[in-house]
């Protein structure tokens, strides 16, 4: 209702007929309707007047209002509730309110606090319904749109945010690919953490990553791949910027190949050769000078060899990035584990930083999550991603594209 009215006002379009509000409250959430502003007359209070249990009065009232030299073309009852419940023949006095509505061709916004359904429902053209939803604990803004006459309805549900006193609704996240190079600005390293690309990430994680932590994410089946990079993109390209090296295990549905297309497009040439290695469990011989083949022994000095000289010792920071569903395809649940433990050591030992992804149905995804350090979820509600930590607890979060920035710079948007 408040960002109606915000509408209303600015294009100098509709008239407000609030029926429980008073004129202090009216002054203290819309000052540029407080008395003896010329945006006033758009908005008439109905709250304290004794006259409006009188439907005669308040048709004579309504037909003034939307009849007068302001000419308004949509009006809009904040809350028909209050009006609903002083008249001894509600429907009577709805029908002839539209009456008036349909005479003087307006378009009419009824908010009404009940959700449940009423004699209005087949009066109107459409039906928006504000509500909740649920996610792990967490309470998350549900807007559903329930009736749209003449309209076919393509998504009912959106998520929306009422964070800073304005109401947003988050649409399907576009997937956006750049018509030319756009070069990645790199946010450096705090003391004794590593940046994640994100400002809000990096804000919740008081500077960025500490150095030898372990992250996990676990990405419900509904997040694509294009979704997931959406994240961990600004992460590695701003590691490689701040002159890290990352090994890569792709997670199921990447290559090698896929990964490197995506990260070139916002790195200068040569860049990627000098500090990513792609670790492939899939492929018996390298056949690309970034990927090593983990298919026989010989495979773990090769790393070991690639790891030191990239490192330049050990000297340089290291990012080791593992998809687990490719590491317990291929290695099993026995083995994976231990294994991830000693990198786990090896991270923390070092100070280098460890992410894995997950999903759901893993049989690794419960052991990785007790040993890492922090646990981030990413789903997909209503065909709107949402991120949030569960060690330690954040709020939900939703991840966007920079309009500022463009792809790939990201912005967390909390759900408040």
């Amino acid at each position: 209702a408040i960002e109606i009215v915000r509408q209303l006002t600015k294009d100098e379009r509709g008239v407000m007929l609030f029926t429980r509000v008073e004129e202090d409250q009216l002054s203290l959430q819309f000052p540029h309707l407080k008395e003896g502003s010329p945006l006033r007359e758009q908005a008439k209070l109905f709250d304290k007047n004794s006259k409006i249990t009188d439907p005669n009065w308040f048709l004579r009232e309504f037909t003034d209002l939307v009849k007068s030299d302001f000419k308004p073309k949509v009006v809009m009852i904040d809350t028909i509730d209050s009006l609903l419940e002083r008249f001894e023949n509600p429907s009577r006095m709805v029908r002839a309110t539209l009456d008036v509505v349909q005479r003087e061709n307006l378009s009419l916004i009824i908010v009404e606090e009940t959700s449940r359904e009423s004699f209005l429902d087949p009066l109107v053209g459409g039906i928006v319904s504000l509500g909740h939803t649920e996610v792990d604990g967490r309470k998350v803004r549900e807007l559903e749109i329930i009736k749209m006459r003449g309209v076919e309805i393509g998504r009912r549900k959106y998520l929306f945010s009422l964070r800073g006193g304005n109401f947003r609704v988050f649409s399907e996240m576009p997937v956006l690919k750049p018509e030319e190079q756009i070069m990645w600005k790199k946010t450096p390293h705090p003391p004794n953490r590593y940046s994640s690309g994100i400002p809000k990430l990096d804000d919740i994680l008081n500077g960025g990553f500490k150095r030898g932590q372990y992250i996990m994410i676990e990405a419900s089946f509904e997040v694509s791949e294009e979704m997931l990079m959406l994240i961990l993109r600004p992460i590695i390209l701003n590691f490689i910027q701040n002159d890290g090296v990352v090994f890569i295990t792709p997670p199921g549905g990447e290559t090698p190949e896929s990964i490197y297309s995506d990260l070139s497009r916002f790195l200068p040439e040569g860049i990627l050769e000098e500090h990513v290695r792609f670790v492939d469990y899939f492929r018996a011989s390298p056949g690309n000078p970034l990927v090593i083949p983990m298919t026989d022994r010989s495979s773990q000095k090769l790393y070991r060899t690639e790891l030191e000289e990239l490192t330049q010792g050990y000297s340089r920071p290291l990012m080791d990035l593992v998809g687990l569903d490719t590491l317990e395809y291929r290695m099993g649940t026995t083995a994976t584990p231990q294994d991830l433990l000693r990198t786990r050591v090896f991270i923390r030992s070092r100070g280098y930083l460890g992410i894995s992804i997950a999903r759901p149905d893993l049989s690794l995804a419960g052991a990785v999550a007790n040993f890492s350090d922090i646990v981030f979820k990413y789903r997909l509600i209503d065909n709107t991603p949402l991120f949030y930590g569960v060690k330690p607890p954040t709020g939900v979060m939703v991840p966007t594209i920079d309009r500022e920035g463009g792809l790939p710079v990201v912005t967390l948007k909390e759900l408040l």
